[in-house]
């Protein structure tokens, strides 16, 4: 997200399957609203484990006992997942689908990220299984080149990428709960925090005076993710209203046809859908516009 140049750059050693990863993309999102293209967010991957049972081994858990890590994480971070999407997918590394969004990267890096977000949608909220045919299906969804993308994501080039992040995460004291922001010639890490407004202000201390906006237009920010998956508390932190505030606003863009409701694991989801030709109507204006 934004520009090479941006004055500011914000970086998340991330994975598609990783909870916390799903749990800032709302924090993340924030960030880009406010600041625009003098912020710079950088997604790298870390790779959780390459073997889900020898990671649960080194952990001391089970299959019941990553269930309550997972229920643990969710109620930090508030954005919801399928308690048993590890289970359910059958996944047995993390690694091919870091690869692949690196893969994605050699394509372009922008819908790379795009890429990335669908990965975590698709395995944390969906539990699909990792598959190519599925990385390839997802990568064509946000405009990649499915077929290059299958090719790419058992590459020397996108695997060494890989290994290059794996060794940078550790290499910058990080983890998968916090963020990296570098500002001014002067670096921050920010960790186990799970509200923008912390973030924001770290931000404005390193550089003050940058530029911000406050999100205001619901159906805008809908617009610009077509195809996302979008939670209660995702358009909460966007919008910095209370989450049951958002669900209302959602329900009513969904009951206009504006956006379309999804269930998953028991928890309620909204899918950005392109919007209905002709005008808004007033009173959906109403629901869209958040006071500043």
């Amino acid at each position: 997200m934004s520009t090479e140049n941006s004055p500011v750059r914000v970086v998340h050693f991330a994975d598609p399957w990783c909870w916390w990863s799903w749990g800032l993309e709302p924090i993340l999102r924030r960030l880009h609203e406010v600041y625009g293209d003098n912020l710079a967010i950088e997604y790298r991957m870390g790779g959780t484990f390459s073997d889900y049972r020898e990671w649960q081994h080194q952990y001391d858990v089970n299959d019941q006992t990553t269930v309550d890590w997972v229920r643990e994480s969710v109620a930090l971070t508030r954005n919801p997942v399928d308690l048993e999407y590890m289970a359910k997918s059958g996944v047995k590394s993390t690694f091919p689908s870091c690869i692949a969004f690196k893969a994605a990267e050699l394509q372009d890096p922008r819908r790379a990220e795009r890429f990335l977000r669908r990965m975590m949608e698709s395995f944390q909220v969906q539990a699909t299984p990792w598959s190519d045919d599925n990385a390839a299906r997802i990568a064509a969804s946000v405009g990649l080149d499915a077929q290059r993308l299958r090719t790419d994501l058992h590459s020397k080039e996108a695997e060494a990428a890989f290994v290059q992040d794996q060794h940078a995460m550790h290499q910058e004291h990080v983890n998968f709960l916090s963020l990296a922001i570098y500002a001014g010639g002067h670096k921050a890490v920010e960790g186990s925090k799970f509200g923008a407004a912390h973030f924001e202000a770290v931000i404005d201390r390193m550089a003050p005076g940058l530029p911000k906006r406050s999100p205001t237009d619901l159906l805008e920010y809908l617009r610009k993710y077509t195809g996302d998956l979008v939670t209660p508390h995702e358009i909460g932190e966007v919008f910095r209203i209370p989450d049951a505030d958002a669900t209302r606003r959602m329900q009513q863009l969904a009951a206009a046809g504006y956006v379309k409701t999804e269930t998953h694991a028991g928890q309620t989801f909204w899918r950005a859908i392109p919007l209905p030709p002709g005008p808004v109507p007033s009173s959906l204006l109403e629901v869209s516009r958040v006071p500043a």
